[in-house]
């Protein structure tokens, strides 16, 4: 078996694995419903041949009231099966829906780094996945059941004739199979083109987003440019259709010799019929049956060649799915335990870049003594927030070491590791959750209220509780017709995080860049009355704010070029000098300066 084909199968019999757990005992049943079905034009047609050969007889009256009552009883038999069958299905729909949605969510979670959302193919894959989820999965069940209730019609139907001529099976199985196999492989053949150019669609789709996004509504209409968007969106589309259409027409004309084939099979089996008919070596209730056998046949073909053209795109997703399944992580965990508060941490000879041959942090050393506050401050690009991705272990050092009171930061615990620290980043989330739920990541109802309230006011968001009558509970964010809060307030609500956590590391990435001037002081002062004896890691532009640290590092070119405090740095009449006195007299520009 060539690997193509094991890959293919080997997703194949994943998927099915995977729906068996999410539906359990359903699939057994939806199997017997199935396998009635599949046998009903086979019943169908033996019942026609009962009657045709009957006619003629001896008590003839008995006998097709007998055959007419079975066809009575086929057809209530089918009118109780068809709606049980689709019962089965429905329920378990959502199962295996919330199923394949849940093993997408657990696998993203369970990454302990961030470098595969970085990834340009994890968020090519990632797009299908999220888009293809709430289908495809479903589609799968679908086709497979209607296939396998084709492929027992068809089997019966093909033993049936089977009885009559040992070599029509042979001869029409021969004749439709190439037809069925080419289906499938050329179909998968445009799937993968699709996900090849996985990108342009994801443009597309990202473009058609942005026109329909209210955080951008304002400057669509200002600066007039939902037009270019228009033009875009076009541009890519034709260009990718136009390919898509090609791959079409080449398949379809692919497959021409290939149905060519399927029809000689089926001339030629009823040129032999119209043969031993001519020759009286068959009856007319056979030759009837028959007839009617090929046309059963041949629908039930086409049927099972149209799911496998369904099914080719559903197992290439699946091995896309399955491949992500079975991504290795990348920043992998040890099992040391911090069991104590942390007293130094050491950034030793650190270097570290995106990409092999381009590094941020080179060679990069400090360290932090328990309860010190650092700023860390630089121009665009120095690597300030690439150090507080390595120190919340997003990503390892390429070369260097972490130590956390000596021990390598990659010997211990990823998630004790976390436990010790709390952190607000720059692209802070804004989640359409409960008031209390975006504080604490928890059920409102069960957490400490005294705790909260803590939280919230030493964030300056006392105010709320006042506005909104719901207290805690207020839903947030209008994707649910919730409350919406002003950029500052976001941002005020994930500095809450910080105190509602109270862990002895605090990283801080840009924490104010959403607040005014007033509200930043504010801030500031209650961040450090509430962070005292707490090591802390600040990163900002606003220099004026790092005056309340023990120590600061300019960052150049992924290099600490100056290093001390805010009055140490000033005398230096460096770099940092020039960048502080450069805000001051932003603030300090004399009024005539601005007119």
């Amino acid at each position: 078996m060539k690997k193509r084909d094991q890959t293919i199968f080997s997703a194949f019999k994943w998927a099915v694995i995977e729906i068996q757990h999410a539906i359990k005992w359903g699939m057994l049943a939806l199997i017997v419903f199935i396998g009635l079905q599949g046998l009903l034009p086979f019943m169908n047609l033996y019942i026609i041949k009962s009657l045709t050969e009957s006619i003629g007889q001896d008590s003839l009256f008995s006998y097709i009231s007998t055959i007419l009552i079975s066809w009575v009883g086929l057809i209530l038999l089918e009118n109780i099966i068809s709606p049980l069958s689709q019962m089965t299905r429905i329920r378990m729909n959502e199962s295996i829906h919330s199923h394949f949605n849940l093993l997408l969510m657990k696998k993203a979670n369970s990454f302990s780094g961030i470098g595969v959302f970085e990834s340009k193919s994890f968020q090519d894959e990632i797009a299908i996945l999220r888009q293809e989820t709430k289908n495809k999965p479903l589609n799968l069940m679908y086709i497979v059941t209607d296939s396998m209730k084709e492929l027992v019609t068809i089997a019966s139907i093909l033993i049936f004739l089977g009885t009559i001529s040992w070599w029509l099976p042979f001869i029409v199985t021969c004749s439709v199979l190439p037809q069925v196999i080419f289906s499938f492989f050329s179909e998968k053949k445009v799937w993968d083109y699709s996900l090849f150019h996985a990108e342009d669609a994801r443009k597309m789709s990202h473009i058609c987003s942005l026109t329909l996004d209210r955080n951008i509504a304002k400057e669509i209409r200002i600066y007039n440019f939902g037009d270019y968007f228009f033009e875009k969106f076009h541009s890519l589309g034709s260009v990718f259709y136009s390919r898509m259409r090609l791959l079409r027409k080449r398949q379809y004309f692919s497959s021409i010799p290939f149905s060519l084939l399927a029809v000689v099979g089926q001339v030629a089996a009823i040129g032999w019929i119209l043969w031993n008919l001519k020759n009286n070596a068959l009856s007319i209730a056979s030759v009837i049956v028959m007839m009617q056998s090929l046309h059963f046949l041949h629908r039930e073909v086409l049927s099972f060649i149209q799911d496998m053209n369904m099914l080719s795109p559903v197992i290439s997703y699946f091995q896309t799915f399955k491949k992500f399944i079975e991504q290795k992580e990348m920043v992998p965990s040890s099992n040391y335990q911090l069991n104590s508060p942390v007293n130094l941490i050491e950034f030793c000879n650190v270097s570290f870049g995106y990409e092999k041959d381009d590094l941020i942090l080179k060679n990069l050393s400090f360290s932090v003594h328990r309860g010190e506050k650092i700023a860390i401050v630089g121009a665009n690009g120095s690597g300030k927030s690439t150090i507080i991705k390595l120190l919340c272990r997003f990503y390892d050092p390429q070369e260097g070491s972490i130590l956390i009171d000596g021990i390598d930061l990659k010997e211990i615990d990823i998630e004790n590791w976390r436990s010790q620290l709390s952190a607000v980043f720059q692209d802070f989330g804004r989640y359409p959750l409960s008031l209390g739920e975006n504080i604490s990541f928890s059920d409102s109802a069960t957490v400490d209220k005294r705790k909260m309230d803590g939280a919230i006011k030493k964030a300056n968001l006392t105010y709320l509780l006042e506005k909104f009558p719901e207290g805690f509970h207020t839903p947030l964010g209008k994707e649910f017709s919730g409350k919406e809060l002003s950029p500052g307030e976001w941002q005020k609500l994930a500095i809450s995080r910080l105190f509602f956590r109270n862990s002895p590391i605090v990283v801080m990435d840009e924490p104010t860049s959403s607040l005014d001037p007033n509200s930043e002081y504010e801030i500031f002062q209650r961040l450090i009355l509430a962070f005292e004896g707490k090591s802390v890691f600040l990163i900002t532009h606003r220099l004026n704010s790092v005056k309340m640290c023990d120590r600061i590092l300019l960052l150049k070119d992924g290099r600490i070029a100056e290093e001390g405090t805010h009055q140490k740095l000033m005398a230096l009449n460096g770099d940092y000098n020039k960048l502080f006195s450069m805000q001051a007299s932003g603030y300090q520009e004399p009024e005539h300066a601005l007119l």
